[in-house]
């Protein structure tokens, strides 16, 4: 019973020594979106963050051998999107250039994630594409874009960039990751004493399957986070252009034309079913007309001086 009371004490202890065990981030450099500066007599002043791909701060592990693992810089995911008209023939030529040129970059810079198009060859032509790329490889696209949208008659009419700072999530899922490793790695000398009772031996194994199903779950999560720093996420639409003479200008004047036997005939039709629907009224209608004519007339004879 001693072993076991000091096996559970010694888990809780370095549960609990992993979990107060965390780094302080120092939160400077750039800082997405419109946060305030403290500068001098400027407390308070908006501070507007440049949020260009080239401004994506690099950062580099380093273990130092204890606890977290530091890290420098502001670790920012990026996200992108545009909105591109385009001639309606070169919706689709344009849309195929961006995923060749990504395809031509190769999986560590750039990602085909989704790809689509619908109306191609007609004025309501549209597509999408959706990519997952390096700061450096997106920089460099959108050097070439003004030149690019020139060669296929295209415009941008809208961008937006949107940055999600994962500093402290990253350093504190970092840390914690570290914290459980240690506490699996003394559980592990522990078992290694062989304690006598069995099921002292049950609960301690217990306990290590535990502590590694968290260092599975957190070391995923950690991955995915500096994923999303690595590779940031640009969703491109195409729409085609409307033009004065295009054929989508004219679609009320010969939907018009197109319809006009069948609204004709509709309009007859109409008339017919209102025929039938009159038609076993009709005598009934004109018999009282025909009474109400005979009571009159015979009220003007009966009075004196009336017609004959």
């Amino acid at each position: 019973m001693r072993k076991g009371f000091a096996i559970a004490t010694t888990a809780m202890v370095l549960a609990a020594c992993g979990g107060e065990r965390q780094e302080r981030y120092d939160a400077s450099g750039p800082i997405a979106g419109i946060m305030s500066e403290s500068r001098g007599g400027d407390a308070g002043r908006p501070f507007i963050a440049d949020l260009s791909p080239a401004a994506t701060p690099k950062f580099e592990p380093a273990n130092d051998g204890a606890g977290a693992t530091p890290q420098t810089g502001q670790m920012l995911a990026y996200r992108y999107s545009q909105s591109i008209e385009t001639p309606a023939d070169d919706v689709d030529d344009i849309a195929a250039a961006h995923q060749a040129r990504c395809e031509a970059a190769g999986f560590e810079q750039c990602v085909v994630v989704n790809s689509s198009a619908s109306g191609l060859g007609e004025d309501y032509a549209s597509a999408s594409l959706s990519l997952r790329a390096t700061p450096e490889w997106i920089a460099a696209f959108f050097a070439d874009q003004p030149e690019e949208l020139d060669s296929y008659r295209a415009k941008l009419t809208s961008s937006n960039i949107y940055a999600e700072d994962l500093s402290t999530q990253i350093i504190d899922t970092d840390a914690r990751l570290k914290a459980q490793i240690t506490l699996r790695d003394r559980l592990q000398g522990l078992l290694t004493d062989r304690p006598s009772e069995l099921k002292d031996l049950l609960e301690l194994e217990r306990e290590i399957a535990r502590v590694q199903a968290d260092i599975d779950a957190r070391a995923s999560l950690l991955a995915n986070l500096r994923q999303r720093v690595a590779m940031s996420d640009l969703s491109l639409s195409y729409s085609a252009k409307v033009s004065a003479v295009s054929q989508s200008v004219w679609w009320p004047l010969g939907d018009a034309a197109s319809d006009f036997f069948y609204n004709f005939a509709s309009a007859l039709g109409a008339i017919v079913t209102l025929t039938a629907l009159l038609a076993p009224w009709l005598p009934i209608v004109a018999g009282v007309v025909w009474l109400l004519r005979w009571l009159w007339r015979r009220q003007r004879k009966s009075r004196p001086g009336g017609a004959s």
